[in-house]
């Protein structure tokens, strides 16, 4: 399955079968692998990330690359998302490269949500203040030697203050 998705003409490639992928990909890629034993509840999915350049140069390779985000709640009000780009095997049963992680963290304003007939439980919407810090592999190492504590990368978070229905969407983090 080829879905279209580009800026120049090319077509971005997306899994066959995503839990497949998915599932090559967590045991494939170390990244993942720390990230989930830091953060057991995080969840893990193809995503396709908000920043990425195309030019005619690079459209090609960003068009090759499958992207990963790994996400978790924290604190009942922060949202910590680890992205990694890496690309597979043509019949996707390989991951063949990866690139080293991307993180972001944005703390959750308010959750909404809208009772829909049909859908049990409603549907959120989830209003987010900016970035509140974005950072590289090296940074999580620290933070992974810290057992989770964002203070020792300069995050202040308030942990005391949870935002209405943010267990409906985050499993908190244990």
């Amino acid at each position: 399955m080829v879905a279209s998705h580009a800026a120049v003409g090319s077509e971005q490639v997306w899994p066959k079968d995503e839990k497949a992928v998915l599932a090559v990909a967590t045991r494939s890629i170390p990244y993942v692998k720390e990230f989930l034993a830091l953060y057991p509840d995080a969840t893990v999915k193809t995503c396709y990330p908000a920043s990425v350049e195309y030019t005619a140069e690079t459209e090609k390779d960003v068009n090759e690359t499958f992207y990963l985000c790994v996400t978790v709640g924290l604190h009942n009000r922060y949202v910590l998302t680890m992205g990694i780009r890496f690309k597979m095997s043509a019949d996707q049963k390989t991951v063949t490269s990866f690139k080293e992680p991307y993180f972001h963290m944005q703390e959750v304003k308010s959750i909404t949500v809208t009772p829909i007939a049909g859908l049990p439980g409603g549907q959120a919407h989830i209003d987010f203040t900016s970035f509140l810090a974005e950072f590289e592999y090296d940074k999580f190492k620290i933070l992974k030697a810290h057992k989770g504590d964002l203070s020792t990368i300069g995050v202040t978070v308030r942990k005391d203050a949870p935002v209405k229905n943010f267990d409906r969407e985050w499993k908190p983090a244990k």
